[in-house]
Parts: C-alpha cells; structure tokens; sequence
C-alpha cells in the first residue's frame, strides 16, 4: 500500500469513527484522492451534523446504495493510531497542496489563468490547505501591546486627514466621489503631502501618464496646467524647480495600465520589503479579475484582498470608489457603487462633495465628509483650484 493510500485509509478510519474528529473543519473530503473514502467522509459528516452523532443506523443504509457499506465496516475494525491524527491530516494538507499547484500549473499552460494569478493562487495555498500556526504572548507582551496606540500616517499638509480622520498604518481608506468631481486629484493631493516621509505607490488604472505628471507637476509649481503649453521664462523656472523637488525629494513609483488585484500584490510585495507604503489604487472598479465577470462580485473580491494585503504586507492603502449619479444631494454611504464590501471593509471613507457644481469655474467650493471612520467622523468645506489642482482651506 502506498504511502497516500495509507494514510487516506487511516484517516478515514479515525474520523468515520469518532464523533468529534468527524466535525474537524481540517477534515475535508477533498484531502483524500481515493473517491471511496471522499464519499465515506462526506456521509458521516452529513450525519453527525444532522444527529450530532455518528448513528451507524443512518450512516449504513446510505453507504450501501454506494455500495460502500462493506468498506465502512472494514474501516470501524481497522486499527489505528489516534495520537497521530493531526500529523497524517497536515500531511494530506501537503498532498492536497501539491496537487492544486500541479492544476495551476495546466491552467496557466492553458491560458485559462494569468501567470500573476497563478503566483497568487499558489502562494495561499499554505494558509488555505494547512492547520496554520499558534502563538501565546506572554503577560508582559499583553501589556505592551494592548496599550500600544495605533501608529498614525503623519501628514504636513492634509489638514482633514491629520485633525479628523487619522487613518492608522496597514489600513483601507476609501476616497469617494461621483464621476469629474476629482478624487483622482485629491489621491494626489494626498500623496503630495504623504510622498516625503513614505514611498508612495499609485497604480493608474484611468489616466494617461501624462495627465498624472501634469497633475503633479501643477500642485508642485502652482503653475497652471494650461500654461505648460506656453511657458514664461519665470514659470519655466518654477516648474523645473518642481520637477527638481519631485525627482530628488519625492518617494513615488508610478504604475500605468490594467491591473489584476494579483499584480497590484506582486509589486507592493516587492516594494515593502525595505519599508512601509502607501497604496493608491485609482480607481476599484477597474481592477480585472478574469475568474468574476460580475461587476458587484469583482468589486467586493477587491476590497477583501486589498484588506488582507494591508495584513500580509507593510503598507496602507488609499483606494478610489466611484458613487452613483442617481443623485445630485449630498452624496451619502449608500451611494458606493456596486458594494457593500466597500463600506464593510474600509477603515475610513471620505466623500467628495462639489457644491458649487459649476464646472466652468477656476475654483469650486468643496465638502469633504468623513462618512466613516473607526475614530471620529465629521465635516470640513475645502477649496479645489482646477488651475493647479490643489485642494486647501483657503
């Protein structure tokens, strides 16, 4: 007998005949290759959900219409080796590992999966098919911790994030706005401010390039954007000293193009090895996902990895959502597009509102609402000068 075969049997033996290694959650019917034993497992553990108990008078008759009732009675006499149940299920946890990443493996061969989404899937095959790994602190490291206050991003000039909002480190914050209102320049007023103390990553899933530059280059030199096409020599000064800033004083990688959520964690992998990040991510609802087609579905997967990404990894993240135009009050948490998710999963969300709603104008009054936070919520009327795309008090 080899050495799967031994262990699927033993296993099947321990469980089938014990009434609380049956509801192992570890146990899972998908561990074991051999298809007799998968049905064996799932009908005991249909059972002792149903009864509680492992009643072989319920347990045999559906096993006999399989024809496997004769193979169940072979596994209650078989003898077995309790002690070591843990050690053969982790085992079979490592087989049913190997296997998945041999499937990926023919799925990308096939096209059927994106290289980027083959690494992902493998490298969760640990946490998902494993009895994963205990720790105890001890009562001087509970005390430490549990009065160690949430370290805050420290921000120069964002004064409604720094006085009211005051997102922690390796959290989700939502940025929120209708479509033209400007929450792509408000991102990179955000990380204008946050590009000096920390790298900044901004993946730019809806604009050009270009237009990213010009944004930043604006905000830099005060020189509006639809001068650069005919420059004085003064703003020629002022905005190659901004560009000078941006190269030698900014910590800032900019990453262009349709992302998959796997891509987006490949490089803040890679970038948050030397330190913490933050992530801008503009906007969710083009983020690809070749497995969901559904918009609601896809939109709510972002969200949970882009929360387990802050876990996995030192970085914190600001990601764009877009409101839905069904309205032209205030906009409000109901509003998010698409998902719930978005609302479940953010530390905060912060609501872009125009008020003025005069496109034409050079500076728009605007409504910053803190719609949520895990600290505390509030309101603060700012200005947006579309000239050089910055947001201020005044």
């Amino acid at each position: 007998m080899e050495r799967q075969e031994y262990l699927e049997q033993q296993v099947a033996a321990l469980a089938s005949n014990d009434d609380n290694l049956i509801k192992d959650p570890n146990l899972k019917a998908e561990l074991f290759t051999i298809p007799a034993y998968q049905n064996i497992i799932v009908q005991c553990k249909l059972v002792a959900e149903k009864k509680g108990t492992l009643a072989m008078e319920d347990i045999l008759p559906a096993l006999s219409k399989q024809g496997l009732d004769g193979l169940y009675i072979e596994l209650m006499d078989l003898s077995y080796q309790k002690s070591r149940y843990d050690e053969m299920i982790a085992e079979l946890q490592t087989g049913l590992s190997i296997r998945k990443a041999k499937e990926y493996i023919v799925d990308v061969e096939n096209d059927a999966i994106t290289f980027e989404e083959f690494q992902s899937s493998v490298s969760k095959l640990g946490n998902e098919y494993s009895l994963g790994t205990s720790s105890k602190w001890s009562a001087d490291k509970i005390m430490v911790e549990l009065q160690r206050s949430e370290e805050k991003l420290q921000f120069r000039t964002s004064a409604f994030y720094r006085d009211i909002v005051q997102p922690a480190k390796k959290t989700v914050n939502v940025i929120g706005a209708r479509t033209g209102v400007g929450k792509s320049a408000f991102a990179l007023n955000i990380l204008n401010d946050l590009a000096e103390r920390y790298m900044c990553l901004y993946f730019n899933l809806e604009m050009t390039e270009k237009e990213i530059y010009q944004r930043l280059m604006a905000m830099q030199s005060g020189v509006p954007i639809n001068r650069f096409g005919k420059l004085t020599d003064k703003e020629k000064g002022f905005l190659s000293d901004a560009a000078y800033r941006f190269e030698n004083k900014l910590k800032f990688k900019l990453y262009n193009g349709s992302k998959s959520i796997e891509g987006i964690q490949r490089i803040v992998a890679r970038e948050t090895r030397k330190e913490h990040c933050i992530v801008f991510v503009d906007h969710i609802g083009y983020i690809t996902n070749r497995k969901i087609s559904n918009t609601r579905e896809r939109i709510q997967n972002t969200m949970i990895e882009l929360n387990t990404m802050t876990k996995d990894y030192d970085c914190t993240v600001f990601a764009l959502s877009q409101l839905n135009r069904d309205t032209d009050d205030t906009p409000k948490l109901i509003n998010l597009k698409d998902s719930g998710e978005v609302e479940q999963t953010a530390h905060s969300i912060l609501l872009l509102h125009d008020i003025t709603r005069d496109y034409n104008a050079s500076t728009s009054e605007y409504e910053l609402i803190c719609a949520k936070n895990r600290g505390q919520t509030g309101r603060r009327k700012v200005y947006f000068n579309k000239c050089n795309q910055k947001f201020s008090e005044r």
